[in-house]
């Protein structure tokens, strides 16, 4: 059965089960999983491929990955990859360009600075070199002591806690790509 997020968000890989429970519901409520590798999955909003931002989310928590996933397509013009594994999100940022990265910082094997790092070295070694986008990191350890000194890396442009409001989120994104547009229809509202 399709998972009900919030009154505005749907969450779902069946659409006839969804179709069957709401009526007739929208086609951009769904995302595509990549055919190539499993664990990938990507949402494009119906705009032009110039039209939005590109970000990149890699968070082991599948459910927030999501809901994050949806709410940034539903109020900015963007278009959002997502990954819950590190691997396959070094992988999207090597093959695509991207204006933001939205990093857990606790993952298994690799967390999210590491992340960051790994696919700045490889960015700035490649023939041309390569600008990476600026960080945002999503932590539930944000008064730990190293999430604290990452503040002052380069690129880290701030700790987003968790749990956190999908309008705090919206904000800081804007605060990262004050440049990006609010969705040409929204579908939701964040009051």
């Amino acid at each position: 059965m399709a998972g009900r997020v919030a009154a505005t968000f749907f969450v779902s890989n069946d659409r006839q089960t969804l179709t069957e429970s709401f009526g007739q519901v929208r086609q951009d409520f769904f995302h595509r999983k990549s055919l190539k590798r499993p664990g990938l999955s990507r949402k494009r909003p119906f705009m032009g491929s110039s039209a939005g931002k590109r970000i990149l989310i890699v968070d082991d928590d599948v459910g927030l990955m999501k809901v994050t996933r949806e709410a940034l397509t539903s109020f900015l013009q963007c278009e959002v990859d997502t990954s819950p594994n590190p691997e396959y999100g070094f992988e999207l940022a090597l093959k695509k360009t991207y204006d933001l990265f939205l990093f857990d910082f606790s993952m298994p094997m690799i967390d999210g600075a590491m992340l960051f790092f790994l696919i700045g070295k490889v960015y700035n070694h490649s023939e041309p070199p390569r600008i990476v986008p600026p960080l945002l990191l999503v932590t539930g350890k944000g008064e730990e002591k190293r999430a604290q000194e990452l503040l002052k890396e380069a690129g880290v442009r701030g700790l987003v806690p968790k749990p956190f409001a999908i309008n705090r989120l919206i904000e800081r994104v804007k605060e990262c790509l004050p440049e990006i547009s609010p969705a040409l229809s929204p579908k939701a509202t964040l009051w």
